[in-house]
């Protein structure tokens, strides 16, 4: 009998972001960004880099989860630390 996995394989981690992808462009009149957080956060949660800034935009802007600076914060950083540039950028816009 196969053993359960102990941690996740490159493709379960872009299966998990991209629902979240989908449902946050679901339309430009209703995006569904709860859905979308809810993905993401998942998906950052294994260390994805885009998740996890895509994740810090919606907690900095209050989209769909409740608004937190020291999360976004938190999540910008993370997503930093794996060389998303973009990220480093809004992170040390916010120390500013």
């Amino acid at each position: 009998s196969p053993s359960p996995k102990s941690e996740p394989v490159e493709q379960d981690v872009l299966f998990l972001a991209r629902p979240a992808i989908l449902a946050a462009g679901r339309s430009a009149e209703s995006p569904d960004y709860a859905t979308a957080a809810r993905w993401f956060t998942q998906a950052a949660g294994y260390g994805l880099p885009d998740s996890q800034f895509n994740l810090a935009v919606l907690t900095e802007s209050g989209l769909g989860v409740e608004k937190d600076m020291v999360q976004a914060a938190m999540w910008f950083t993370l997503a930093a630390r794996s060389g998303d540039n973009e990220a480093t950028r809004r992170r040390d816009l916010m120390k500013s």
